[in-house]
This record gives structure tokens, C-alpha cells and sequence, in this order.
């Protein structure tokens, strides 16, 4: 397993199974094996999962398939302010 892969990942109830992408892989003071994701298919991100648990290689047609969410950065924030020009406001607006 290697950062970037396409893997299978037990959900937290147990039963279901979801695509993910492993973004980094560590190991914990308890010498176990963990890794965050990027679930593909949802959009969500999830940390410190355990790799021999809750982690899969997947089956081959499944990597495949693309994905149904992208990860995303912006890049900066940009203040929106509205402008309420008294000539552009309705008469029952103006003070």
C-alpha cells in the first residue's frame, strides 16, 4: 500500500464497503499501521485508519470505475460584500 492508491475501506458500521484513496500512510506509537483517505465516491476524508483491519486491496474492475467526488483546495478567500446603492435600493428598503 503506497499513497495514492485506489483501495477498499470498511465503513464504520461493519458491513459496507467504500472506494478510497490512501493520501498518506504512518505508523502510530503502538507500531501499528495507519493511514488517512479521501473517500472517492462520498467526498469525505477519514484519519487514522487501520491498514490491517479496515483496509483492502481492490477487486480490479472496481479501481477503475471513476470517481464520483474530486478533492479541492481554494486557493484564497475572496470577501464578498454586497453593495446597496441607495438609487438601486426599493422604496421600502430605504431608511
Amino acid at each position: 500500500m503506497q499513497p495514492d492508491k485506489i483501495v477498499a475501506v470498511l465503513g464504520l458500521d461493519g458491513k459496507t464497503w467504500v472506494r478510497g484513496k490512501i493520501t498518506a500512510i504512518y505508523t502510530t506509537s503502538e507500531n501499528d499501521r495507519v493511514a488517512d483517505l479521501f473517500l472517492i465516491d462520498n467526498g469525505f476524508k477519514t484519519e487514522n485508519v487501520k491498514i490491517a483491519e479496515r483496509i483492502r486491496a481492490l477487486p480490479h474492475p472496481y479501481g477503475e470505475i471513476k470517481p464520483l467526488a474530486i478533492q479541492f483546495k481554494l486557493k484564497g478567500k475572496i470577501l464578498i460584500k454586497e453593495n446597496r446603492c441607495r438609487a438601486k435600493m426599493r422604496p421600502w428598503e430605504r431608511s
